[in-house]
């Protein structure tokens, strides 16, 4: 899919339009992820990653922020909500 990164912030269930990601790129995205959950694939959002190998200790709070600063700065849509509660949890696992 050519809209790779600007589809992974769409939540699932959402169909609003954020920063030129189309609502037919939401539902087509979120139509993968129900297929591949159907045949028992894992499907993880890349904040879901970055929180799980923070708290498994595979990275550190710093590092985990890093990257999601990065991925924002290249481009990743992100609602500013979900920003802010990944970056919240970040800083508290970093304590």
């Amino acid at each position: 899919m050519s809209s790779e990164n600007a589809s992974e912030s769409v939540e699932p269930g959402e169909s609003h339009t954020a920063n030129g990601v189309s609502e037919h790129v939401s539902t087509r995205f979120n139509s993968l992820v129900e297929v591949a959950r159907s045949h028992g694939v894992e499907c993880w959002w890349v904040t879901t990653l970055l929180l799980k190998r923070t708290k498994e200790g595979e990275l550190t709070a710093d590092e985990a922020t890093d990257v999601l600063y990065d991925l924002v700065d290249e481009g990743m849509n992100l609602h500013p909500k979900v920003y802010a509660q990944v970056q919240k949890k970040l800083q508290e696992l970093g304590e």
